[in-house]
């Protein structure tokens, strides 16, 4: 689930704050808003959702402890894929939005063929029970009328 409400996503529970965990040697690894020219970039080329994933993780104590590498991200990284992310985020939004009005009129549209359906087919079974009786007219009629 999604942790911005305002894509209106439910929230599966509070999250926590991320510098209640934030590993302890952070400023010693040396990241600035820019970068610089020897900077880690191996994870840069990783879609939002890894990067984001991967980066977080690795400012954790437990990233630090379990020696899971440090985090390599830019100030300027972070805001640009922000951006994106919003930007990606409110275009989905819209377009589920679209797909549950065009869902809706398809809705309707069933419903009321469900309707004509079952009025058509209660038609049939009248006139196959009017065609049964009409059936046995013939036979009275041409056994006892002729």
């Amino acid at each position: 689930m999604s942790l911005n409400r305002s894509w209106g996503s439910l929230v599966d529970e509070p999250p926590v704050d991320p510098l209640v965990n934030l590993r302890e040697d952070f400023h010693a690894v040396g990241l600035t808003w820019k970068g610089t020219a020897d900077r880690d970039t191996s994870l840069d080329s990783l879609c939002n959702e890894d990067w984001a994933h991967v980066q977080l993780h690795s400012t954790t104590e437990l990233a630090r402890i379990l020696e899971n590498g440090e985090p390599t991200f830019t100030g300027e990284q972070v805001r640009d894929r922000s951006h994106q992310v919003e930007e990606e985020g409110r275009q989905r939004s819209e377009d589920l939005r679209e797909m549950d009005v065009r869902m809706e009129a398809l809705y309707k549209t069933l419903q009321l063929l469900v309707r004509r359906r079952a009025h058509a087919a209660r038609q049939v079974g009248a006139l196959r029970d009017t065609k049964v009786r009409l059936s046995d007219l013939q036979k009275i009629a041409f056994a006892r009328l002729r």
